[in-house]
Parts: C-alpha cells; sequence; structure tokens
C-alpha cells in the first residue's frame, strides 16, 4: 500500500529527481537519494532512529555536491523542518532542481504543535508560510494543498 505522502509527491515529479532525506524510505521512481546518514548506518533520531539508510549520496541539505540545475525534480519529505535555515535550504534546493515538491507537517491544521511533536524539529510551517517563502527566493508556487488531513501539507514551486 503506497502512503498517501509518497503518492502525492510521485504525481508531481517529472524528469530527472533527486529526493532529499530519504533515509531508509525513498520515493519509488528517484534514483539519487541524499540523506545525512550514510548508506547501510543506522539512522539516530526520529522515525528513522535505527533504520538503515539507502542514501545514494551522503551530504547536508544546505550544501548538496549537485551542478547548477542538474534535477529536473528535488523532492523532500518531512526534512525542511530539520534545519535552521529555511530559506538558505529552499535556496540550495532551487540551485539544483527545477522544481521542488516539499511535504511538511501542518503547523495549522495539526492538532498540536509539530516542534514539540519531535525534538529535532527546528521550524514549523502553515502553507501560506512557506509558499511565501518560496516566493521570496524566485519560485512560482504550482500548488499547496493537503497531503495527508490533520498531518501534512504539499507544495510544489518552480522556477
Amino acid at each position: 500500500m503506497t502512503h498517501p505522502e509518497e503518492a502525492a509527491a510521485v504525481r508531481w515529479m517529472v524528469g530527472r529527481t533527486v529526493e532529499i532525506g530519504a533515509g531508509s524510505n525513498p520515493t519509488p521512481g528517484v534514483a539519487t537519494t541524499v540523506d545525512h546518514t550514510p548508506a547501510g548506518q543506522a539512522g539516530d533520531a526520529g522515525c528513522e532512529l535505527g533504520q538503515i539508510s539507502t542514501a545514494t549520496t551522503t551530504a547536508d541539505m544546505a550544501d548538496l555536491p549537485f551542478k547548477d540545475g542538474e534535477y529536473d525534480t528535488l523532492v523532500a519529505r518531512h526534512v525542511l523542518e530539520h534545519h535552521p535555515d529555511t530559506l538558505g535550504v529552499l535556496t540550495e534546493w532551487a540551485r539544483v532542481a527545477n522544481r521542488l515538491v516539499i511535504i511538511c507537517p501542518d503547523q495549522h491544521d495539526y492538532p498540536g504543535n509539530t516542534i514539540q511533536l519531535d525534538p529535532t524539529h527546528l521550524a514549523a510551517f502553515t502553507p501560506p508560510q512557506l509558499a511565501a517563502m518560496t516566493w521570496h527566493i524566485g519560485l512560482r508556487v504550482v500548488v499547496v494543498g493537503t497531503a495527508v488531513p490533520q498531518w501534512s501539507f504539499l507544495l510544489v514551486a518552480e522556477k
């Protein structure tokens, strides 16, 4: 059974795709996966605690080892909230891909506080906030919508 967030991401993937923070559960159809945990090692936090990474590339999400425009699509499911420099990360992602497919916990619809939910969450977003951030770095928002009700939202932005 496909998870609704996975299905939402796949629907918006085009061309050569890289996934950031794939860990042990990459999105189907993605050939290049990036994680801070090297392939074969166990994750150290959150839902990846003890799970074995299958990343094809080890890197920080804010400093990717790829050429400008190397990918058509970049997928990031539940990773943006784990970095303190949101605009810096979004700028780096837009450098390497023409389309960003981002899924985040929804601070507006989640019945609680998404930062309190996970101690590794450094930021919380509502769909309008993230849309404004992507616009601020020069991307056009294609779609913003619910991924999982009362849990997460999807944002697709492109150059």
